[in-house]
């Protein structure tokens, strides 16, 4: 049904990326803080990959969403995609040198 409203205000409006972060951010939320080896099939791996397909798709529509960069890079770190997550919050300094989250979330990996 989107395919029709292709890039379109109706597109957006059923896109609803608001919706989408959300169920991300729960699905973030069942994975833990920290990163670490998760077993194939297990109720984590399930969330982070679903949470990573929902995220990629954010990232490509709305590519200016801060927050939703933010929660991939989040989501990669979480999957110890290590690289990843520091690409993304390299992109989200370059968009805004005050977002504090992205700092944050960088001196952690580093560390």
């Amino acid at each position: 049904e989107l395919k029709a409203h292709a890039y379109d205000v109706t597109y957006y409006v059923k896109l609803n990326p608001d919706f989408l972060l959300q169920l991300a951010r729960e699905y973030v939320e069942h994975v833990g803080a920290e990163p670490e080896v998760l077993e194939h099939g297990s109720i984590e791996a399930l969330a982070i990959s679903k949470a990573l397909k929902l995220l990629d798709i954010v990232r490509k529509q709305v590519p200016g969403l801060l927050e939703g960069q933010m929660l991939l890079a989040r989501a990669k770190f979480l999957n110890s995609d290590f690289d990843a997550s520091l690409r993304l919050l390299a992109s989200c300094t370059r968009a805004d040198p005050t977002y504090v989250p992205a700092s944050l979330l960088h001196a952690q990996i580093l560390l």
